[in-house]
């Protein structure tokens, strides 16, 4: 470029020529960092529920695209860790930070959402110990407990004795239907407890009276005279043998009174026999009840 200055010791020598130089430089606006926006900022969530965070409203001023990533150092699961939504879970109880990083690619920020996790309110088993109970000593007796669990499973069952003057025995203590014997009459709380597999646990009690028992009867019925040897059917009848407190679970018959039980059966106490020798007999009826007890009863059979 050229260019003239007057020269002031000869003005009149007119305008003077010098060269200047000018200096171009190109001006570039300034990068802006993004930014980084997560929605909601804060949640109460149960153990291994799902969320939704969302970053949408995430923005670069400089209408660059931005890139997102969700982290967290926390033990949670992050289901979309590019997206801008993503689902998360937690498997554990507590304070859980999760991040989202936004970039243009040359600047980042980020923002955070706190989410309380709590552990899953657990139902308590019920549990029923049954109807209550008798028996007599040292008598097996059923017990009948039932359980349920809304929102898990039974994980232990027992059975105690609470109180009674005497010793009870479980076949097997831990499971819901034992069979249970005491040793001495009385009437004993018997508890039974159910826990379920978050370790809850119910009660509930069955009252199990235990009495003496009474001795079955034996009744051998009328004396049968006049029978004939080898011709006549002697009818043996004990079917009015009877037990108060229980029943009887066997009748036997010894035919000639001879110490020895030659018939027996779980299901009648009737029967008959066939003498084939002249004479006179006492056939001998013994009963058993449900506790084990025995009674026995003759009668009188005259073979001619």
């Amino acid at each position: 470029m050229n260019c003239y200055a007057a020269d002031s010791q000869d003005a009149k020598s007119g305008e003077k020529p010098v060269t200047l130089t000018v200096l171009t430089t190109s001006v570039t606006n300034p990068n802006n960092a993004p930014n980084a926006v997560v929605s909601p900022t804060t949640l109460e969530k149960l153990v291994n529920e799902k969320f939704v965070l969302d970053s949408s409203a995430s923005s670069d001023p400089d209408e660059d695209y931005i890139t997102r990533l969700w982290s967290t150092t926390s033990n949670c699961d992050i289901y979309s860790p590019e997206g801008i939504t993503t689902a998360v879970s937690c498997p554990t109880t507590g304070t859980k930070i999760i991040k989202v990083t936004v970039s243009d690619g040359d600047l980042s920020s980020y923002d955070i959402a706190t989410a309380n996790i709590t552990q899953i309110p657990n139902n308590a088993p019920t549990v029923n110990a049954g109807s209550d109970v008798s028996g007599h000593l040292n008598q097996n007796v059923q017990l009948n407990g039932t359980d349920s669990d809304s929102d898990g499973y039974i994980n232990s069952r027992s059975w105690t004795q609470i109180d009674g003057l005497g010793n009870c025995i479980f076949t097997n203590p831990n499971i819901a239907n034992p069979l249970v014997q005491c040793n001495i009459a009385s009437t004993y709380n018997l508890e039974y407890t159910g826990c379920d597999d978050d370790g809850a646990c119910s009660k509930d009690r069955v009252l199990f009276t235990v009495t003496n028992n009474q001795a079955p009867v034996a009744n051998a019925g009328n004396d049968s005279p006049n029978a004939f040897a080898n011709i006549s059917v002697v009818g043996l009848e004990g079917h009015n043998s009877y037990d108060s407190d229980g029943a009887i679970t066997k009748c036997e018959w010894d035919y000639t009174g001879d110490g020895t039980y030659d018939w027996s059966s779980t299901t009648t106490c009737d029967t008959t026999y066939v003498y084939s020798t002249v004479g006179t007999y006492y056939p001998k009826l013994r009963v058993t009840d449900d506790d084990g007890a025995t009674a026995t009863d003759t009668k009188k059979v005259i073979v001619n």
